[in-house]
């Protein structure tokens, strides 16, 4: 039984390059889904284009929830590394990575209006009125512990 579409590639019959790309494939040009879950990574396609995916309503349909409760997503990892950060009072990372111009940023920035809104700012639209580096030195300042959003060069 081959496993196609799945949201987490560890799943699949044949763990190989072809039965990866073919599976991310399926997963975007039929379910236009953009993540999916490689074990504890997240695998994310640029679909160049604004998605309905990102509002305030999908933040709080993440918050509280294990990975893997629910369809992968950039929430779903920030939500793991906020609530181990309040568990186990230990600093946590994300780091995110790829070629240049594939939307690490654009990642990153969830992320952070992920932690704005489940951290308790009141603006809506705060990572990109401030910008990420502000984002970076807002968490660090209003956190019992630092979130890093790394992106390796």
């Amino acid at each position: 039984d081959i496993l196609i579409g799945k949201n987490d590639l560890t799943s699949l019959s044949y763990l190989h390059e072809p039965a990866v790309l073919y599976n991310l494939q399926v997963r975007f040009c039929n379910q236009y889904a953009i993540y999916t879950y490689c074990g504890i990574v997240l695998v994310a396609i640029n679909p160049y284009t604004e998605l309905p995916i990102y509002d305030t309503d999908t933040i709080h349909a993440y918050r509280g929830q294990a990975m893997g409760d629910l369809d992968p997503h950039i929430f779903a990892v920030a939500e793991e590394a906020y609530t181990k950060m309040e568990r186990e009072q230990r600093d946590q990372s994300i780091i995110v990575s790829g070629e240049s111009g594939v939307g690490k940023t654009v990642s990153a920035k969830y992320a952070m209006r992920y932690f704005a809104t489940v951290g308790g700012s009141t603006t809506d639209n705060w990572p990109t009125s401030h910008g990420l580096g502000s984002g970076v030195s807002w968490c660090a300042g209003h956190a019992s512990h630092n979130v890093d959003l790394a992106t390796p060069r």
